[in-house]
């Protein structure tokens, strides 16, 4: 059975075997706040949810994501940066910023399992936004992106900046070796770029979330 955020901070507390209150001085929080991230009534913040995973002996990729291994262990992990940057699936987002939000562990044995990259350090993660590469990619799942690949080099999901713009779109070559620039979402039109226009590849997207490797 699937499990959202609540489920695993539930399961979290539970299985911890601490009082909220004790959480709650672990995280710095109050008590009534642990019991309404519990259950459900608010959600925590990115480095609350950090805080609690490690007050409860959680992994942070179990904690955010529901994958991996669910407790905490030091061994074999990749700490991955989540850049403060939305990859438009949809109208395009001008700037393009590089700075590291936070971090989320992984363990490199899953990595290796489920993600086909090229370097663990060529890994990063953004956000989505838009619903134009639904419903294969929806607005706000976070994309793990291997920016070790900044060329179209079959058809696949890339992070690109078109004329100055940063999308998530399928890019696909044409037999005249042009690129198409194509939404999922059929609503939406999609585009041979011309030779004039500006084309850097960021990197190609190699797993997302809800949890689907491409």
């Amino acid at each position: 059975m699937k499990q959202d955020l609540t489920d695993r901070i539930r399961i979290a507390i539970d299985e911890s075997g601490k009082s909220m209150s004790a959480i709650a001085r672990e995280m710095g929080v109050t008590p009534q706040a642990v019991r309404a991230y519990r259950e459900g009534i608010s959600s925590p913040s990115m480095d609350r949810l950090d805080a609690l995973a490690k007050a409860t002996g959680k992994s942070s990729e179990w904690m955010h994501l529901g994958i991996g291994e669910k407790e905490d262990k030091k061994d074999g992990i990749v700490s991955v940066p989540l850049l403060e940057v939305r990859a438009s699936a949809g109208t395009g987002y001008i700037n393009f910023s590089e700075q590291v939000v936070r971090r989320i562990d992984f363990f490199e044995d899953w990595l290796k399992r489920n993600v086909r990259y090229t370097n663990r350090g060529n890994l990063d993660m953004i956000t989505a936004s838009g619903d134009s590469m639904e419903p294969t990619i929806s607005s706000g799942d976070l994309l793990l992106i291997d920016h070790g690949i900044n060329e179209v080099l079959y058809d696949s999901i890339y992070v690109a900046m078109v004329n100055g713009e940063v999308y998530v779109k399928r890019f696909q070559k044409t037999p005249s070796r042009t690129l198409l620039m194509i939404s999922d979402n059929k609503k939406y039109q999609s585009f041979e770029l011309k030779p004039e226009d500006e084309i850097r590849i960021i990197g190609r997207v190699v797993y997302y979330w809800t949890g689907g490797t491409l």
